[in-house]
């Protein structure tokens, strides 16, 4: 045994002789929630936009999901798709540098609902008050910042997909978001 012991430590194992030239280990694996309920949706969208992980934010929307917003002035709504969301999520995650923040504020505020489409009864809805919403993207020195305003609200609609192995029977996924609320464009600059 002795004689095993030498020749592994003369060889350079690395059990006796670790290599000193890695670098510090990699950060752990972000844990994402089990997507059993609607909530755990939001709490991983946050989580995989904030770690610009384009492939779980993809697999959080429904290929059905549509989208709307307001304009910077408030003027004209836009509609987003699920193909501008994956535009989107997949050139945060290909540019370095970048650092980015998803702020739906505490989920003791979000207000759970059922559905408010007669024709998808089996769907749930989250509203989230404006002022609690805030998403922001750093690029250098240049931080784009999208936030809601008192008196708006960002709903979220979700779908589930029947499953067995789910804890609660189904899996969520984002079907559809709306921002509601305060659409009047600001007043004119009186400059």
């Amino acid at each position: 045994m002795a004689v095993v012991l030498l020749v592994l430590s003369a060889s350079g194992c690395g059990i006796f002789d670790p290599d000193e030239t890695d670098g510090p280990p990699p950060p752990p694996p972000i844990v994402y929630p089990i997507l059993d309920r609607p909530e755990r949706v939001l709490q991983a969208l946050q989580l995989a936009y904030e770690n610009r992980d384009s492939v779980k934010y993809k697999d959080l929307y429904d290929s059905t999901y549509t989208g709307t917003s307001f304009d910077v002035n408030g003027n004209e709504t836009l509609p987003i798709s699920y193909t501008d969301e994956l535009r989107h999520i997949g050139a945060i995650a290909r540019t370095p540098g970048i650092a980015t923040l998803f702020d739906m504020g505490p989920e003791q505020s979000w207000d759970v609902q059922p559905s408010d489409d007669p024709s998808h009864p089996e769907w749930r809805v989250i509203q989230i008050s404006g002022s609690a919403y805030r998403v922001e993207v750093t690029d250098g020195p240049t931080t784009h910042q999208a936030k809601g305003e008192p008196g708006t609200f960002q709903e979220f609609a979700f779908t589930p997909t029947q499953d067995a192995s789910s804890p609660t029977g189904a899996y969520w996924k984002i079907v559809r978001w709306i921002e509601t609320g305060n659409s009047t464009p600001p007043p004119p600059d009186p400059s």
